[in-house]
């Protein structure tokens, strides 16, 4: 992994939410875009108020623009991390119902650390290059850090995820999360009352989003209040008042019971990924009938209960060069003797990795987060270490194969021409509660190898002859000036229509035209010899 160490602070202001008051181009910097093209150099960003306009290295900058030189400098996308607690520093001593340490620092020692370096967090995650944050639970100190990082320019957005909602008694939600500064972190309940009430405080709280949490931990007492509380009718309550109020659910849940049901009851993520059990295929279908997006944090079982025990830390430079200071010296506690709990934590790791490659193959969208300030997990560095311990492989395809992504559906077909390995798509997507299906034709660029531009041309009539089939009614393209789509977008505002909708025809005229452009090419050749 490379950390790109540069990051223009004007990426970090706008995501944080400042505003520019005028057109601003940044010239000279080395562009990273995220969509895997490359690298572009001496490229240039377009800045209209808050919005970025265009990016690249042929981008027209108007006359009135203020030009800004960031030359020796790179631009990266921000990264966002789907879940962090404010409330936990990271520290050895955060977390006691885990590694209980308050003989060498009293918990309230370590919430008055917290307090302290909340600026510091903020900063931390900045400096990994994390512009976006969303808090997934815990006291009004995740309500404090938001109303603070939009006062300051060094801080990510920060969104809320109000809870942890779960159905149980108090004293057990004491127990597993002990208060903090006297106040619940678990937001406990025994009836679908009680879950509503949740919920609206959420709403006048301004939360961006409600977490439930269905969790037994391996405990027999757990599991029978979780089904003495009717854990189910508890989550289908909780959803309900969320749709009511125009929020989403999320769903802490570890076990596959419990992540079924959350789901079936309208969550529409998961927070931590399956780890009990493998998952099965009408699970995996359940997800992806659904839309659901599951957020894994697998580096907190490699980090927490692995490699604090040992102490044989696998550390990233930018741990050190990011974290909160004292949060990575103090990695170097001894540990207590691991419980059933840490046991099972640790145990439970190759179960959680292999159903994070089962759902990644399977296409289940995947939201890559770390549970940050979780014992050994630090606040921003924490995302490159999450990332590292990803599937790396993507999925190999064959011609024909449909895979499927959320609702939308792409058909692969391989038309060798451009290069031996080039791919073209039909995409279906949902639009105004239709299947609509737009075509990709990939590379474009002629070959100058007659053979290859042979090759080219049967391709293209293959994907031709199939769009037509399939009743192709737009194009995009991998580079969008090919089929016009800046153009027809420019055409569109202010109509209302999806502005790639061209029609069967115009799927036709496009495809035309490159057919007579691979025919020229084929009479350049000839006059050339």
């Amino acid at each position: 992994m490379i950390f790109i160490r540069w990051i223009v602070s004007i990426t970090i202001s706008f995501i944080a939410g400042s505003a520019v008051a005028e057109t601003t181009a940044y010239q000279g910097a080395t562009l990273i875009d995220g969509t895997l093209g490359g690298v572009v150099e001496n490229a240039t960003v377009l800045v209209e108020d808050d919005k970025f306009v265009s990016v690249g290295a042929d981008v027209v900058v108007p006359e009135n623009a203020a030009v800004v030189d960031v030359s020796g400098k790179w631009i990266v996308p921000g990264l966002i991390d789907s879940h962090v607690h404010f409330m936990t520093s990271g520290r050895m001593y955060t977390r006691p119902a885990f590694f209980d340490l308050t003989d060498k620092v009293p918990y309230e020692e370590e919430i008055a650390f917290i307090k302290a370096h909340i600026p510091d967090t903020l900063r931390a995650n900045m400096c990994s290059g994390v512009t976006g944050v969303v808090s997934m639970g815990g006291p009004s100190l995740e309500y404090n850090t938001r109303a603070l990082a939009e006062e300051i320019d060094a801080a990510p957005t920060v969104f809320i995820g109000h809870g942890v909602i779960a159905p149980m008694p108090q004293f057990i939600a004491e127990r597993m999360i002990p208060p903090w500064d006297g106040e619940l972190t678990l937001k406990p309940g025994m009836s679908e009352e009680a879950g509503i009430a949740h919920v609206r405080e959420a709403v006048s709280k301004g939360a961006d989003l409600i977490k439930t949490a269905l969790d037994s931990r391996g405990s027999v007492m757990v599991r029978s209040m979780l089904w003495y509380a009717d854990w189910q009718e508890f989550q289908q309550a909780v959803v309900a008042e969320a749709k009511r109020n125009g929020l989403q659910v999320t769903t802490h849940a570890h076990e596959l019971e419990y992540a079924r049901g959350a789901v079936e009851a309208g969550a529409a993520t998961l927070q931590h990924v399956v780890a009990d059990q493998p998952v099965d295929q009408p699970f995996v279908d359940l997800l992806l009938e659904n839309d659901v997006v599951v957020v894994p944090t697998l580096a907190i079982r490699k980090r927490t209960f692995i490699e604090l025990f040992t102490k044989e830390l696998e550390l990233l430079p930018i741990e050190r060069l990011c974290s909160v200071p004292g949060v990575v010296d103090s990695w170097n506690e001894p540990v207590p003797a691991a419980d059933a709990q840490s046991t099972r934590y640790r145990v439970q790791g190759e179960i959680a990795a292999a159903n994070v490659k089962t759902l990644y193959d399977a296409r289940v969208p995947l939201a890559v987060a770390t549970d940050s300030g979780m014992i050994g997990i630090p606040a921003g560095s924490g995302m490159h270490l999450e990332l590292v311990v990803q599937p790396e492989r993507d999925l190999v395809v064959a011609d024909g194969q449909t895979i499927k992504m959320g609702s939308a559906r792409v058909r692969f077909i391989v038309t060798p021409g451009h290069t031996p390995g080039t791919l073209s798509s039909i995409i279906t997507v949902k639009h105004n509660g239709r299947d609509r299906k737009i075509g990709m034709w990939g590379g474009q660029a002629l070959p100058v190898n007659p053979g290859e531009l042979a090759q080219m041309h049967e391709s293209l009539h293959k994907f031709w002859n199939q769009a037509r089939a399939e009743g192709v009614e737009g194009l995009i393209s991998t580079h969008a000036w090919v089929v016009g789509n800046f153009e027809l977008r420019e055409r569109s505002r202010g109509v209302g229509e999806n502005p790639l909708l061209i029609g069967q025809d115009g799927v036709d005229r496009i495809m035309h035209v490159y057919d007579e452009c691979i025919a020229a090419q084929f009479a350049r050749m000839r006059t050339v010899r």
